[in-house]
């Protein structure tokens, strides 16, 4: 097999951690280019985990494939039609590195490995610009790496805050001069990826597909607070390093705090595991309190004002798909860690009681069940207050930011306070044809607006489009 990368070719990363959870990264590097210095020009590529390439503003290719780390694919792109010769090029990558190992993906660790090859018309080597510690890159500044996992098979949900990010960022005329310079790491044939192979299957085409129609308009109101946690990575934290389920015992606390008594719902939007017994203030919530179509499970409950200590036995097998929580209510009700001093800029309101055991669920090997008598697991049920949980102190460990996303978009798709259907204005058909007429999108006072759009087919793909937001709402 030929190797086509040169030996100044170096990987490069940026941030403070080799494999952070769920980030994106943007990375350019602009240089010019003699007018008719060349004729010809590929540019080989691959990063951990993804990456999509821009040429001067144009997007250019996509990958890599699905690959081992030590037989990480990389793809070659004829990007002549691209170049601008006599003036200056910018090559612009966005890199997004999982952190954990999927269906399809083995975590490594962050990196980008480029190099542009240039030739005459007689094919005689030009040279070739390559990733060095001369390439500029920021963390995407409007990605949510908190952002909650899609399932077991697929990585992570996109979140984006389209007020922090700047579209032209991969164009030439963006000035990079504030972005910090790239780490190198090491040269092609650096662990984890010690051999570099070609792509061995072609690149899936793309085609603009538009909707077919605007099948409902809805005005919702959203409950008063949800959140999305990753138990599996609290429980297990070495889980991240493969795909197969896990089983653990253990508990999530947290306090609420209520300012006014009342009736309030508790409830779990996607119930499919590790919801068993609810405990408010040291006693179980009975089991035919709860209600709801699977798997979606909720209990109306009263409170009266002031700290309750809720906590939800989780125990069970998890394969990635998270833990989905939600409190609604009239009185106004805050969230807050049963520990005391935690630091809210780095840790979440919720706690992990636990592990008490674990386990590795391999499907080919013997295993075992998990030992759901362990005293202090059984003990813990009848805490009452945060302060009953010191002598537990060794058992109990901070949900960190980075594992938990409250105001979670798909709980709230789920679990509605309201919902009321609306009538389809015929000008809002607009928002799905390619017209290119903008439309005026409805909003209601004091709630959400909820569009569903028709594909008229079952699709896969990425859904782009456009929104001008005259004044923050």
């Amino acid at each position: 097999m030929t190797n086509v990368w040169s030996e100044r070719a170096k990987w490069i990363w940026g941030g403070n951690e080799s494999s952070p959870r769920n980030e994106w990264r943007l990375f350019r590097q602009t240089f010019p280019i003699q007018e008719k210095e060349y004729t010809q020009a590929w540019l080989d590529i691959t990063a951990d985990s993804r990456y999509v390439l821009f040429v001067n503003g144009q997007e250019a290719g996509r990958g890599p494939v699905r690959s081992w780390p030590a037989e990480q694919a990389y793809d070659t792109y004829d990007v002549s039609p691209y170049i601008r010769p006599g003036e200056d090029n910018t090559i612009a990558v966005m890199v997004m590195h999982f952190g954990l190992s999927t269906f399809y993906y083995l975590k490594g660790r962050g990196g980008l490995l480029a190099q542009l090859r240039m030739a005459d018309e007689t094919g005689t080597s030009l040279g070739c610009l390559v990733t060095d510690g001369s390439w500029r890159t920021l963390r995407h500044p409007g990605q949510d790496g908190r952002a909650p996992r899609m399932s077991c098979q697929q990585a992570f949900a996109e979140r984006i805050d389209a007020r922090l990010f700047d579209y032209a960022w991969k164009d030439r005329s963006y000035s990079d001069e504030a972005w910090p310079l790239a780490e190198e790491l090491g040269a092609p044939g650096m662990e984890p990826w010690t051999s570099l192979v070609p792509r061995d299957i072609p690149p899936l085409t793309e085609e603009t597909v538009y909707p077919i129609r605007v099948e409902a308009l809805k005005k919702v109101r959203r409950i008063s607070w949800n959140a999305y946690i990753d138990v599996r990575s609290q429980m297990v934290p070495d889980s991240r390093e493969h795909a197969n389920p896990v089983g653990f015992v253990g508990y999530l606390a947290t306090v609420v705090r209520v300012s006014a008594g009342g009736n309030f719902t508790i409830g779990f939007p996607a119930a499919f595991v590790n919801v068993g017994t609810v405990i408010l203030d040291g006693k179980a919530v009975a089991a035919e309190r709860f209600y709801g179509e699977a798997p979606e499970r909720y209990a109306d409950i009263e409170l009266e004002a002031g700290d309750h200590l809720l906590m939800v036995d989780v125990s069970g097998i998890d394969h990635g798909h998270g833990f989905r929580i939600g409190v609604d209510g009239e009185a106004p009700i805050e969230l807050i860690s049963p520990l005391s001093g935690i630091d809210g800029t780095k840790y979440s309101p919720f706690v992990g009681i636990g592990p008490f055991d674990t386990i590795e669920v391999i499907d080919h090997q013997p295993g075992r069940r998990l030992n759901m008598e362990h005293e202090e697991y059984l003990a813990v049920r009848s805490v009452s207050q945060a302060a009953e949980l010191t002598p537990y102190a060794d058992r109990l460990s901070p949900v960190p930011l980075g594992l938990y996303r409250d105001d979670d978009v798909f709980g709230h798709h789920v679990w509605k306070k309201a919902s009321e259907s609306q009538a389809v204005p015929h000008a809002l058909q607009h928002l799905v044809t390619a017209d290119g007429v903008p439309v005026r999108v409805p909003f209601y006072e004091g709630a959400d607006t909820e569009i569903i759009i028709d594909f008229g087919k079952e699709t896969v793909g990425y859904i782009e489009f456009e929104l001008d937001c005259g004044k923050e709402r």
